[in-house]
């Protein structure tokens, strides 16, 4: 489960930057380019801490990359409902 969540990451954390780029809200580009940043930059500490057998360190930033996700799904999701 791990490696699919970290390949999930590490693909779709700059497919959010390219289409933050393509829609008008410049403020979006900068808020998904920083969450890009951060989801990629925690998931790889987290694989770099397993492969050197450091787990608890691997479980502590792997919790920490979860809120980015987190984030990329609830954001995701109120850009596509439209605000009346």
């Amino acid at each position: 489960m791990g490696r699919l969540y970290v390949g999930s990451a590490i693909i779709s954390a700059p497919l959010a930057v390219a289409v933050a780029i393509a829609l008008p809200a410049a403020t979006l580009l900068m808020a998904s380019l920083i969450q890009a940043v951060g989801q990629v930059l925690t998931a790889g500490t987290a694989i770099y801490c397993v492969r050197t057998g450091r787990i608890q360190q691997h479980r502590d930033w792997m919790m920490r990359s979860y809120p980015f996700a987190t984030v990329f799904v609830v954001a995701g999701f109120f850009l596509a409902v439209p605000s009346y």
